[in-house]
């Protein structure tokens, strides 16, 4: 309908965001311990230094699961054309800045560049895509954090679409991680 209970809009808002940061915190301390506890000691045995590497990789996957707010907000109010829109922009930076780089010999920093600018690119379209379509016209202010009862609600379903999809990450790339593991 044209009307929006603006309300419960703002409230499923704030519970997503909520949940995405809380995501977005643990992905960066598995990030951080992966590379203290088992990239660092890799480096090492190879005589590499690849902190900066990993450092613009993490920043990038830390932009992108941010970004995965505004994909919902694109689902939920039905600008599915922004989410190709932006993942295509963000596609196309990623394939310019890598062969580039690549080209330059840049070795393994070029695709952390080329990621972390992919994400970037991503996060600035998305933006631009909420503004233009007046996603946060419908946005308002709550007074006593009532996003919490519905985060309440919602939490159960979403962590066991967040388990499927975790589940269904590492079946299909866990032939990958076995070998990186084993070489």
């Amino acid at each position: 309908g044209k009307d929006v209970n603006k309300k419960l809009f703002s409230e499923l808002y704030y519970s997503s965001r909520m949940v995405f940061n809380t995501i977005t915190l643990l992905a960066a301390g598995i990030l951080l311990f992966s590379y203290i506890f088992y990239l660092s000691e890799i480096a090492a045995k190879s005589n590499m230094n690849i902190a900066l590497e990993w450092l613009l990789y993490s920043l990038s996957i830390l932009i992108s699961l941010i970004c995965l707010n505004y994909n919902a907000l694109f689902f939920g109010t039905n600008n599915i054309n922004s989410i190709y829109r932006t993942c295509s922009i963000s596609n196309i930076a990623f394939f310019i800045i890598a062969i580039y780089l690549i080209m330059e010999d840049c070795g393994l920093l070029a695709i952390a560049v080329a990621r972390l600018t992919s994400a970037a690119a991503y996060f600035i379209q998305a933006r631009i895509e909420i503004y233009k379509n007046k996603i946060f016209n419908n946005l308002i202010a709550l007074e006593n954090n009532s996003h919490l009862e519905i985060l309440r609600k919602i939490l159960p379903n979403a962590s066991k679409i967040g388990g499927v999809s975790l589940g269904n990450f590492l079946s299909t790339k866990i032939s990958i991680l076995l070998v990186a593991n084993y070489l």
